[in-house]
């Protein structure tokens, strides 16, 4: 069915099913950018306190039941087949009802979390807010995180109507926690959407401060940085203040006393994930679809290189791979990975054209050509497929490595998930970044699109024996 904006039919089929999205209260989360990472961080406190949770993220990456999790497993085949069914007897039971494939994972995800027992959903939206079909939930709080241009063919041509859009899934009553815009036309745009002011705020984080709507433009003094916040990326660190500012406001006071600790063990697939790669590589992997998404990556990757070389290690790549959709502005995409370049000097570039998903793939010669006269010194290769992509790359980067140290030996900064026991820093690192399809192709190239692999909670790790802290 493509995309129909518009509740109606959605209204119409939850009637049909009894209303499931009744029998549990629902987070709803709207916004450009980080809106799927605040929906794991907020699904997975909730669950370690002890509350059986529900999470709707879209799109997915390697397979659809990633869109539909209950304390962090991805729903099982057997279920979402189950509760699909339970849908398709509905479309039926009465004048035949025509649903999109995004009304119709919704609806599944309803059905299934109220068979379950679910106690608290995380919603996160579609596309916009006031016509996306999640808007049928039974929300309690809603959240709004950076507002950027995109989709600008549905939503609007600029930042004002595009946050008009998705502050429109604000309710009468309920609050409203939006992350601060420094465009005055945004702000007036959400602040319009709620109807009373005290039950809107605005998460500050240049003032570590969640003020109500008709309090936060006031004059202030730059705060000092919380020290449990030293050091974190600033992607990082926004996304959980802004959660635990989201659990304040609503009292969940178990979720917010687990924050901490579900920040530790949350595992988002395809933002900022770092794994092994071919040829013994590692590998890090982010769907930055955007030109603000793409800067928000930069800066976080940025300050991550920064902090490794303070403490005498590394975290640069040999090589990039990209691959992207279609962009209203290439220019503006494609200009945060041009400064990423020149601040760490890598020259090598492998580009891939994403094969799957709803939107088209820019095709490698056009990014080539576009990468190439911002930066006439790039080493540029284009290989379509993404798996060859991503060999190709990992082979590139081990021989960069190989030639390297050979002279000069190299200690990488490794990740915390992944600890190499024997001290062996990998034999080159690629970035890869771009597009959600694009990850997804990886992932499935790498074996890691696995119902296991999926599972965005990490499980607690045992305590170490003295033994152990000892060596």
């Amino acid at each position: 069915m493509g995309m129909k904006p518009g509740l109606e039919t959605t209204y119409s089929m939850l009637a049909r099913l009894g209303m499931p999205q009744m029998r549990f209260p629902s987070t709803h989360i709207a916004g450009s950018n980080g809106k799927g990472s605040t929906a794991a961080l907020l699904a997975n406190a909730h669950t370690l306190s002890g509350i059986r949770t529900g999470l709707f993220t879209s799109p997915h990456l390697c397979f659809v039941e990633e869109r539909i999790r209950i304390d962090g497993e991805p729903l099982s085949k057997r279920r979402f087949d189950s509760a699909l069914s339970e849908v398709r007897e509905a479309l039926q039971d009465g004048p035949t009802i025509e649903v999109t494939f995004f009304e119709a994972t919704f609806l599944v995800a309803m059905v299934s979390f109220a068979e379950a027992g679910v106690q608290r959903a995380i919603i996160e939206t579609g596309l916009g807010g006031r016509l996306d079909a999640t808007r049928c939930c039974a929300a309690d709080a809603c959240v709004l995180t950076e507002i950027a241009l995109e989709h600008t063919d549905v939503l609007g041509s600029d930042l004002a109507t595009i946050a008009e859009e998705k502050a429109a899934i604000a309710r009468p009553g309920v609050p409203l926690i939006a992350r601060w815009s420094y465009d005055a036309d945004v702000r007036t745009a959400i602040e319009a959407a709620v109807s009373d002011p005290r039950h809107g705020y605005w998460w500050r984080t240049d003032r570590l401060s969640l003020l109500r709507f008709d309090e936060a433009d006031q004059p202030f003094r730059p705060l000092p940085v919380d020290p449990h916040f030293d050091g974190m990326p600033p992607m990082a660190e926004d996304t959980l203040m802004l959660c635990g500012a989201v659990l304040n406001v609503i009292g969940a006071d178990g979720p917010l006393e687990r924050i901490w600790d579900a920040w530790m063990r949350t595992v988002w697939p395809g933002r900022v994930q770092l794994m092994d790669g071919p040829h013994d590589t590692r590998l890090l992997l982010d769907c930055a679809h955007n030109p603000s998404g793409m800067h928000r990556l930069v800066d976080d990757l940025l300050h991550r290189a920064d902090l490794a070389e303070d403490h005498g290690n590394e975290f640069v790549p040999e090589v990039l791979l990209i691959g992207a959709t279609e962009q209203a502005d290439l220019f503006a995409f494609l200009h945060p990975i041009i400064e990423l370049v020149v601040h760490i000097g890598v020259r090598h570039i492998v580009i891939a054209e994403p094969r799957t998903g709803r939107s088209s793939a820019i095709r490698a010669e056009r990014l080539q050509q576009s990468l190439s006269q911002q930066n006439p010194d790039l080493i540029i290769e284009v290989v379509r497929d993404p798996a060859d992509a991503l060999e190709v790359a990992s082979r590139l980067a081990a021989d960069i490595t190989d030639a390297i140290t050979d002279t000069v030996p190299l200690v990488r900064l490794l990740p915390r998930s992944a600890p190499d026991p024997d001290g062996k820093a990998p034999r080159g690192f690629v970035w890869a970044f771009g597009s959600l399809y694009l990850i997804g192709e990886l992932l499935s190239a790498l074996g890691r699109d696995s119902r296991k692999a999926m599972n965005i909670l990490r499980p607690k790790r045992p305590a170490p024996s003295a033994q152990a802290e000892e060596e």
